[in-house]
């Protein structure tokens, strides 16, 4: 009984990402998560999540964190992250096509997976960093 029910919390959740950006593998809210400003689906609940931590805390407070506390809200699939937005308003959120939150930003320093940096001197798809 418990194996199917995981199959179909695990179907259901595969179908719901369908046409979206692809998702983390995550365990639950509130677990420790790596990756900045990635997109999750809780293993449980098939709950859409996201990885950040506090401003000023650090990358070891990042947990799994409930996408409805983010203001990205239902922010559109976009290019994936360091690629171009041209056409849209500065800040502009987005959900980049490989998994991550994030927003447009022009003239300023952009950040990417994995701790990387760059300087956006055209519209550019940088990870969220508030």
């Amino acid at each position: 009984m418990v194996g199917s029910r995981f199959l179909a919390v695990a179907i259901a959740a595969v179908g719901a990402t369908v046409g979206t950006a692809p998702v983390a593998a995550a365990q639950a809210l509130g677990d420790p998560c790596s990756q900045w400003m990635q997109v999750g689906v809780d293993a449980q609940t098939g709950e859409r999540m996201f990885c950040a931590a506090p401003p000023g805390s650090g990358t070891e407070a990042m947990t799994w964190i409930d996408w409805s506390r983010g203001a990205w809200g239902s922010a559109p699939m976009v290019g994936p992250v360091g690629s171009g937005c041209d056409g849209q308003p500065n800040f502009a959120f987005g959900i980049a096509s490989d998994g991550y939150v994030v927003w447009c930003v022009q003239n300023q320093k952009t950040f990417l997976p994995g701790n990387a940096t760059g300087y956006a001197s055209i519209p550019t798809w940088s990870l969220y960093a508030p």
